[in-house]
C-alpha cells in the first residue's frame, strides 16, 4: 500500500488537470470510438495529473497469478517507451461534470476471494462544481472488475460485481 498511498497522497484535494489514456495500438480505433461514454475499456493505462502537475498512471499488471493494478507516475515505469497512443480524454458528454474536479478521496478495492488483496479497482471520489461525482479505474471489461488485462474506466457508473469486491483501503482529502 506504501506506492499507493505515497502516489495518490500527491493529488488529494487537488483538481485534476487533464487525464490520458493510454491504449495499446490496436485498441485505439474502439477507444476514441467509446470514450463519450460513460464506461468503456481498453488495454493500456491512464495517467491522471493534477493542476499542481503530480502524476498517478495506473494499468494492468500481472501479480502473483493474477491481473491486478499497477501504480507509478509514469507510463515508461510499465512499458515500453512508445508502446502505447495517447488520447486526451475529452471533457464532454458524461466526462464534463469532472472537468476541473478535485479528488476528495480514494477507495482502494480487492476482488473479495482473492486472499492476497490485490488491488483490481480504484474508485475516485472527485468534488464537482454542482456537487460529488466519481470515476472508477479498475482492471476489468464490460462493467465488471476483476482478473482481466484491460482497464475499466467509468464516471457516474458502479461495476455490477460491486457486491464481488471488498474495500481494502481508502484515503481522504482534507
Amino acid at each position: 500500500m506504501d506506492l499507493w498511498t505515497k502516489a495518490y497522497s500527491r493529488i488529494l484535494s487537488t483538481s485534476i488537470g487533464t487525464i490520458t489514456w493510454y491504449p495499446i495500438a490496436v485498441d485505439t480505433p474502439d477507444l476514441v470510438r467509446d470514450m463519450e461514454q460513460s464506461s468503456f475499456s481498453y488495454s493500456g493505462g491512464a495517467l491522471i495529473v493534477s493542476e499542481n502537475g503530480q502524476k498517478v498512471f495506473l494499468t494492468w499488471w500481472w501479480q502473483d497469478g493474477q491481473y491486478c493494478l499497477a501504480v507509478s507516475e509514469k507510463a515508461e515505469n510499465n512499458w515500453l517507451v512508445l508502446s502505447l497512443d495517447r488520447i486526451g480524454c475529452r471533457w464532454n458528454g458524461p466526462w464534463e461534470e469532472i472537468c476541473d474536479s478535485a479528488v476528495s478521496g480514494v477507495r482502494f478495492y480487492a476482488e473479495a476471494d482473492d486472499r492476497l488483496q490485490r488491488i483490481v479497482g480504484v474508485k475516485h471520489l472527485l468534488t464537482t462544481k454542482t456537487g460529488s461525482q466519481f470515476m472508477w479505474i479498475a482492471t476489468g471489461g464490460d462493467r465488471l472488475i476483476g482478473d482481466v488485462d484491460d482497464l475499466w474506466v467509468s464516471v457516474g457508473v458502479e461495476p455490477d460485481n460491486l457486491a464481488g469486491l471488498v474495500e481494502i483501503a481508502h484515503l481522504d482529502g482534507t
